[in-house]
């Protein structure tokens, strides 16, 4: 599915949110970043996102949310191609 993602977009593959939906389980996003000191990262996690709806897109599009405020905190963690574009 793809969403707008720091001016670009983000093509996310809705496996997890697919298995949220059928086990009734809510999905909790979390982030891992590299730190100057041991242990060398850094969790961050986030509140449960509820995909119990049928449509997906309000899940995604907070996760996407979620994972751009992370990646303008840490642009360099992020993978790009070749052309400059994100990669999901």
């Amino acid at each position: 599915m793809p969403v707008p993602f720091l001016g670009s977009h983000l093509d996310v593959r809705l496996g997890a949110f697919h298995l949220g939906r059928t086990t009734g389980c809510t999905l909790v996003p979390f982030f891992v970043s590299a730190a100057p000191r041991p242990p060398r990262f850094r969790l961050e996690f986030f509140r449960p996102l509820d995909v119990g709806a049928e449509d997906l897109r309000a899940p995604v599009t907070a996760f996407v949310d979620l994972y751009a405020r992370h990646a303008r905190r840490e642009p360099w963690q992020l993978p790009h191609r070749s052309s400059g574009r994100l990669l999901g």
